[in-house]
């Protein structure tokens, strides 16, 4: 479903932009994982999900992804990234552990 604004532009908020940013965002989840074993802390993987989803959208077939479905892919990936940090203070204390990192 299309949605006009008030100029009559394509609304950004399509459910490419929003599945796209998931399986990014998924995918920049599992990367905080590993730096959060390894390291103790998480990023939020902003750019390389801006990155990663512009370059996914050129690769699907379409047209390839206006700036405002961009943003709204980076928003959803870091939301979706953003649920590891809300977890990240244990495993803070993973990473103190020697063993932990060295297995990582």
């Amino acid at each position: 479903m299309c949605h006009r604004n008030i100029n009559g532009d394509r609304s950004p908020l399509t459910a490419r932009a929003l599945s796209l940013g998931v399986i990014i965002g998924w995918i920049t989840c599992c990367q905080n994982v590993y730096f959060a074993f390894k390291y103790g802390w998480t990023t939020t993987g902003n750019i390389t999900a801006c990155i990663l989803g512009f370059g996914a959208a050129a690769v699907l077939p379409g047209h390839p992804l206006s700036p405002g479905e961009n943003v709204i892919l980076m928003t959803t990936a870091v939301a979706t990234t953003s649920v590891i940090a809300a977890a990240s203070l244990p495993f803070a204390i993973f990473a103190m552990s020697e063993a932990v990192r060295r297995s990582v």
